[in-house]
């Protein structure tokens, strides 16, 4: 899957900046997705490689896909944007490669470095390249994962359900069992639980959800789809969990989707909330079995 962004910018710049979070070189997909990248530009390209949260430079190899670099390592994401920041015009093409949001690599540094490089160089070409799972992981000479000072996000520790899902649960927003057989209208029901006195506002997301869904979705695990944004007038970001054991089915998606993740979060604060809610979502389906509690009905 990939995101682009101001992608007809690339056609006057013979470089790629590729960077990824520490430990994502090791995910099945990762040397297919970068010679993926490198192949979309068509003209021979000069790449530099930075690993964010590494202690020491990286030696990627894949003799499958010819490639054979040194990634430089790199404290954190903004010591990243101020090499971008420094490097002359026209600006290279700036590519992201993670893994999807709950697999084993994830990070969420992942999104923030997505997040950093449009806000900090909004005009900068920029693809945004989630690996797939086909290939075997090929390990580099050298690793070290992502540390939370790189993140600058807690992990969630073990015990009761995070306080987000609890609040989600208290105000009324985790629907189970959803008697909604459309796709569009269960995510209409959940964004209006979010918004509970703005039918339009609801409404209006709902529609933005539906459009992502159908073309960019994201899915947490098999048969979870994540859909989040920013809106005003929330004080925190907020979820809502639908589920539905006889799922929705979705083109893009490999199998229907039966359960249904939705994060807001306040358009006026800074990623690193958004971010930590989305880390906690992540860890409590793959460490807590979210996903069979939602279908089973039990939280």
């Amino acid at each position: 899957l990939f995101v682009v962004r101001n992608i007809e910018r690339a056609a006057s710049s013979r470089r790629i900046v590729l960077c990824f979070a520490a430990g994502t070189e090791q995910a099945p997909g990762f040397y297919a997705c970068v010679e993926a990248i490198q192949r979309s530009c068509g003209k021979a390209v000069q790449a530099q490689f930075y690993a964010i949260g590494a202690t020491e430079a990286l030696r990627l190899s894949s003799a499958k896909q010819g490639l054979s670099a040194q990634a430089e390592a790199l404290d954190g994401w903004r010591e990243f944007i101020n090499r971008l920041k420094a490097m002359g015009q026209p600006k290279p093409l700036v590519a992201i490669v993670a893994t999807r949001p709950g697999s084993s690599n994830w990070s969420p540094l992942s999104e923030r470095l997505a997040i950093a490089v449009y806000e900090s160089l909004p005009e900068a070409p920029l693809v945004f390249a989630y690996t797939t799972e086909r290939e075997g992981a090929l390990q580099p000479e050298s690793q070290s994962p992502a540390s939370p000072e790189a993140t600058g996000i807690a992990p969630v520790g073990p015990g009761a359900w995070p306080e987000l899902i609890e609040t989600a649960r208290a105000g009324g927003r985790v629907l189970t069992d959803m008697g909604q057989a459309a796709l569009v209208d269960a995510i209409s029901a959940l964004t209006r639980s979010i918004f509970p006195d703005d039918r339009i506002r609801a409404d209006r997301m709902a529609n933005a959800f539906s459009a992502s869904a159908r073309r960019e979705p994201i899915a947490l695990e098999p048969g979870v789809l994540l859909l989040h944004a920013h809106a005003e007038s929330l004080d925190a970001p907020t979820l809502a969990l639908g589920s539905r054991a006889e799922g929705w089915p979705l083109a893009a998606l490999s199998e229907p989707v039966r359960i249904m993740v939705i994060l807001v979060s306040p358009e006026n604060q800074g990623p690193e909330a958004h971010l930590e809610a989305l880390t906690q979502i992540a860890r409590a389906f793959k460490d807590k079995r979210l996903g069979d509690v939602l279908l089973e009905g039990t939280l």
